[in-house]
């Protein structure tokens, strides 16, 4: 969750970072749905043709309705995804180390590729503040050496959970599309059996 590490930098609030969360699912169901394969839309605008060629404003509202239920959908999918991904990172932040602090590290040991206490150097302070308001039954120097012992496991473990997670979000998104592409044949299918049986050039 780049957009999360990103908020945290600037000092937001976890309320702040949710609503955005929030508004960043919404709009992902938006642009989604509006940049459909090609095929899809064309087969969208044909189920809103009747066999005589005209357009037919009933099935244009069900046309509607199937792509509204599909961007909730697929934003139910992220929210499922980010909802999770959002508490660990809540965890981590309580628990383990802020964010920010955590960020502040990681830049530290990349800038002067140093090992031990060296790695807080620049965010010693704030690591020993935020541990003195924390009761988690561990002393400073004892959370810090925990630290050091399982950083590159959280590391390995971000980068899996981010993985699963970005797989997860495809997988469902072409599955959708699947089921989405079916229904709307199934609603052709249904449309041509009513304008035959309503059509004068089909009756017998």
């Amino acid at each position: 969750m780049a957009f999360l590490a990103t908020l945290f930098t600037f000092g937001e609030s976890w309320l702040s970072l949710i609503v955005f969360e929030l508004v960043v699912v919404y709009i992902c169901g938006e642009v989604l749905v509006a940049n459909l394969p090609a095929k899809l839309r064309d087969d969208i605008r044909l189920n809103c043709i009747r066999m005589d060629g005209t357009l037919s404003t009933k099935r244009q509202s069900l046309e509607k309705t199937a792509l509204a239920k599909l961007r909730w959908d697929i934003r139910i999918v992220l929210l499922l995804v980010f909802a999770p991904t959002t508490m660990l990172i809540w965890i981590i932040d309580r628990e383990v180390v802020p964010v920010t602090i955590g960020f502040d590290a990681l830049v530290d040991i990349r800038r002067t590729a140093a090992t031990g206490d060296e790695d807080l150097t620049s965010t010693k302070s704030s690591f020993e503040k935020w541990k003195t308001s924390n009761s988690n039954g561990l002393s400073v120097d004892e959370h810090k050496a925990l630290l050091k012992q399982v950083w590159i496991l959280l590391v390995i473990g971000a980068i899996v959970w981010l993985a699963t997670c970005w797989f997860l979000v495809r997988s469902s998104y072409i599955r959708q599309l699947k089921e989405f592409a079916n229904r709307i044949q199934t609603r052709r299918q249904e449309y041509s059996l009513y304008d035959r049986a309503h059509s004068e050039e089909w009756k017998d």
